[in-house]
């Protein structure tokens, strides 16, 4: 499959590039400012999928609350989204993207390495609490980088430009996922293993509330570790994912905006 794709990317692209109307032109990838925001989209993206993914399953399998309020657990994300997004917009009229997207990635590395260290009895209010920080610094990350790749681009590039970001961010969610299942599964396998008392099935009943009522009393306690640590482990991976976002934000340059850019910008966000 790996060779299969291979060698399909490697026709599309030399499709585009001889094509008269290209679905993607390729000139975009020549600009170092549109590569490097599509790239933090891409892991931040990655960084939002696993944390709305894996926050409920903490909540109900670790927790033991209901999936009601394992999904609200993630909605202080979405509302403090829609305030980083207007943040963002007021930002990008004064700065340029490189300062505040470094800042808004050092809030989000704080954020999953308070997820990465919390103990498993880490009350349910303070997960409402992460959420919310963590919701703020998306919608900073996220609006900037695809107002950026917007804007650096020609007015006839705009769609495709926009079109990309989406799809970067699109793909960064189902890589990311992929990643996310294997290391979550090894360790899961890895406990279940250890234990002759258990099995994955229980693992599966552990994460609804009803049926984990029903699992012996006596293997409840190890369930939860198995899982609390499994979780650990993918939040560990965040912190690398918002590093690498990091890191990739270094390679941008300091003044990739005109002023007159970031007010119309602003204006428009």
């Amino acid at each position: 499959m790996a060779i299969v794709a291979s060698l399909s990317f490697w026709r599309f692209w030399q499709a585009e590039r001889h094509a008269a109307d290209p679905i993607i032109d390729l000139k975009l990838f020549e600009n170092r400012t549109f590569v490097v925001h599509n790239l933090i989209a891409a892991l931040i993206s990655g960084f939002v999928i696993g944390f709305e993914v894996y926050m409920p399953m903490w909540i109900q399998g670790i927790l033991g609350m209901d999936a009601s309020l394992g999904g609200f657990a993630v909605t202080p994300s979405s509302l403090m989204w829609v305030v980083g997004s207007f943040v963002a917009g007021k930002l990008l009229g004064r700065f340029q993207p490189k300062p505040i997207l470094t800042g808004a990635m050092i809030w989000l590395l704080g954020g999953s390495l308070a997820l990465a260290l919390v103990p498993q009895a880490t009350p349910y209010f303070v997960f409402l609490l992460v959420a919310g920080c963590l919701g703020f610094g998306f919608g900073l990350v996220i609006t900037i980088t695809t107002v950026t790749a917007q804007a650096i681009v020609a007015p006839d590039q705009v769609g495709v430009a926009t079109s990309f970001n989406t799809l970067s961010r699109t793909l960064g969610q189902t890589l990311m996922v992929s990643i996310y299942g294997i290391v979550l599964n090894l360790r899961l396998t890895q406990g279940v293993a250890a234990d002759g008392r258990l099995n994955s099935n229980m693992l599966n009943e552990l994460i609804n509330p009803h049926t984990a009522q029903k699992l012996p009393t006596a293997v409840l306690p190890t369930l939860r570790q198995i899982l609390y640590e499994g979780l650990h482990n993918i939040y560990f991976f965040s912190i690398v994912i918002v590093a690498l976002a990091l890191i990739a934000n270094h390679f941008e340059a300091k003044k990739v905006l005109a002023k007159t850019t970031t007010q119309e910008t602003d204006e428009e966000v």
